[in-house]
């Protein structure tokens, strides 16, 4: 019960839930579309309610860019070289996306009059950005973890391909933060290059990845030793 308090009194917890919920109604019409017998009312109504939760989600994180943008100046005083420049460009590249998402939203309600289509590939271009330079901070993490092994264990030598593979295996299900934060960057890099058009994914393997990407999101919400 505390971690579904905890869930539910974080903006971004509500927003990973509302996420969840909007794959979730991605997965269900896109699945009953393949089916011909299936009520074409319904798969309105479903995509409608996709629509106003994603409307929603961009009224909740209205503002969110500014917060990530000053998140990334204390992200500076991080000692490692390399960690130091991923996560803040990560930041960057967040607070970035958000702020062009920001525009889409007050076109939306008629605000303001900008080429949507054009802001709306900008946001996904800067939220790849971002989750590309997230998977890397994993991919540094995983390198990192690998060189404790190897003074543990004593071992000198460069492992080979296999033995690689199996110590990445082997690291990945010891840390369950790594794992878990390593799945959730590879569905958010999938995501925005399916909606740049880069990767050609149908909506229901679409609404598959969001559910992944979603739940695991969640689970570092919940259980804060599963965060990086």
């Amino acid at each position: 019960m505390e971690q579904l308090m905890r869930l539910n009194s974080q903006t971004s917890g509500r927003d990973k839930v509302l996420r969840l919920w909007q794959f979730s109604f991605r997965l269900a019409w896109s699945l009953l579309e393949k089916k011909s017998s299936s009520n074409m009312e319904t798969i309105a109504r479903l995509k409608e309610v996709e629509s106003l939760i994603g409307f929603s989600r961009r009224l909740l994180r209205l503002g969110r860019s500014v917060d990530l943008m000053y998140s990334s100046m204390s992200s500076l005083s991080i000692s490692d070289p390399i960690l130091r420049m991923i996560v803040t460009s990560s930041r960057i590249s967040s607070s970035l996306f958000l702020f062009a998402d920001h525009l889409v939203w007050l076109k939306k309600v008629g605000l303001l009059q900008i080429d949507e289509s054009k802001w709306s590939d900008t946001s996904n271009r800067f939220w790849l950005y971002s989750s590309i330079l997230n998977l890397l901070r994993d991919c540094h993490e995983i390198k990192l973890l690998i060189e404790s092994e190897q003074r543990l264990r004593k071992i000198k030598q460069q492992l080979g391909s296999v033995e690689y593979l199996t110590t990445v295996g082997s690291i990945l299900l010891k840390h369950k933060n790594v794992s878990i934060d390593t799945v959730k960057n590879i569905c958010d890099t999938l995501l925005p290059m399916a909606s740049l058009g880069q990767l050609k994914v149908s909506p229901s393997k679409i609404g598959l990845i969001g559910i992944v990407s979603s739940t695991a999101a969640i689970l570092q919400i919940v259980n804060p030793s599963y965060r990086l």
